[in-house]
């Protein structure tokens, strides 16, 4: 059975992810991946899929060993689905030429080996999915496999706008590795998802530079050591939904664009009810205008596990400030940035007679966190505070009892 260190060394790309937020070393490990630069070539390939217009635009599998043509027909999915078959003892590379190939039956893979489904690019390769619900791409093998390698890379799973379709599955998959896939529907129906995991089994998964766009779900992710990076989900229902608990999981300049205006959308949702992880999102975006038909809420977090982490590093939004949704008690939630975190020093003048005194703190909602502390000299015993969406307020037992101008100090930090 191939070991992870050489599945590592097949995997194109070199991802040095030193993040050490969150503790996701064991991820940053799994993304070390060596380049392998004749993975790249046609010649290089196990099988080459192409379009022979000389022979009536059959669809044709040539054996990269051999040279001979073992798979040919007008159904590319059967044709693309005996070359994949045909590598279930050794693994290989399946490479899709340029062109549009209609694809009416999922395309599976079970082994216990790696399989590498290339094409020509996200607007070269393009598998038009002609059938009805279900999976395009469905690498579930049924039960867990110990080692279960999926790379896809550079093509586009392009289908219709109906329900229950999933562009692609990757459920019980253990090691997969996805670069320049684009999931993108014509018009988004009610339980569609661009790129879906979920299930126990599910284990270090890595997504560079992925698209999706008018699915109800861009990206429904419950996987154990994930990396991700600029990724982008556009329209839909959610752009973005990290469900129930995964262990390690990070994400760098992920995006979501013009998500649907409904009572559950949204770009952001956080949504992690039982078991313990870690989640850290850098430089998230969601770009949904105020108001009009886009999603109310940019980033909505609800996290009940007392072991669960959720750090978000300079979140931001196109309306300022971002729209958060906070709810329950969310335990272990840092936001670091902008309009999620705020302190400063704020100045008043006393009157003799004004027990209660309020600090704008310009934070997106109500904060979770916050304290104010006297620093002026004379001011009597701060008896409690209380903070609403705009701003916090001061109560003091007694009025400060002098009315010199600016003789109110306090120093404040808040954060969401």
């Amino acid at each position: 059975m191939e070991n992870r260190r050489e599945w590592l060394k097949r995997v194109p790309v070199s991802l040095a992810a030193s993040l050490a937020l969150g503790g996701i070393t064991p991820l940053t490990e799994s993304a070390q991946a060596i380049e392998d630069p004749t993975l790249g070539t046609e010649q290089e390939a196990s099988y080459v899929i192409f379009i022979d217009s000389a022979d009536g635009n059959k669809i044709k599998a040539k054996n990269g060993r051999t040279g001979n043509i073992d798979y040919s027909g007008t159904d590319a999915a059967t044709v693309m689905q005996n070359a994949i078959s045909a590598l279930n003892a050794t693994g290989g590379v399946v490479f899709i030429k340029e062109g549009a190939y209609d694809v009416a039956t999922p395309l599976t893979w079970t082994q216990d080996k790696t399989l590498i489904l290339r094409g020509m690019g996200m607007f070269g390769t393009i598998l038009n999915w002609t059938g009805g619900a279900g999976s395009v791409l469905n690498f579930d093998p049924g039960s867990f496999v110990q080692f279960h390698g999926i790379v896809l890379e550079d093509f586009q799973v392009l289908v219709a706008g109906c329900t229950n379709i999933t562009a692609v599955s990757l459920n019980r998959a253990d090691m997969a590795y996805l670069k320049g896939i684009f999931a993108r529907s014509t018009g988004g129906g009610a339980n569609s998802f661009g790129f879906y995991t979920d299930l126990v089994g599910n284990h270090s998964l890595v997504m560079v530079d992925c698209r999706s766009s008018n699915f109800d779900v861009g990206y429904k992710i419950h996987t154990d050591h994930v990396f991700m990076a600029r990724c982008q989900a556009a329209y839909g229902s959610k752009g973005y939904w990290f469900a129930s608990a995964g262990a390690e999981i990070a994400g760098v300049n992920l995006t979501t664009y013009h998500q649907s205006n409904g009572p559950d959308s949204v770009g952001f949702h956080i949504d992690w009810g039982a078991g313990a992880g870690q989640l850290t999102l850098i430089s998230p975006f969601s770009e949904n205008q105020a108001g009009g038909s886009y999603a109310p809420t940019d980033y909505k977090i609800q996290v009940g596990h007392e072991n669960t982490n959720v750090v978000l590093v300079c979140p931001d939004a196109a309306r300022k400030p971002p729209v958060i949704n906070v709810v329950g008690s969310t335990n272990n939630l840092q936001c670091i940035g902008r309009y999620f975190r705020n302190l400063g020093t704020a100045t008043f003048s006393g009157d003799r007679k004004t027990k209660t005194f309020t600090i704008a703190h310009g934070l997106a909602t109500t904060p979770r966190k916050y304290f104010a502390l006297k620093a002026a000299p004379n001011l009597p015993v701060i008896d409690y505070l209380t903070a609403d969406s705009k701003n916090i307020s001061v109560n003091f037992t007694t009025a400060p009892n002098n009315s010199s101008k600016n003789n109110v100090v306090l120093v404040w930090d808040a954060e969401i």
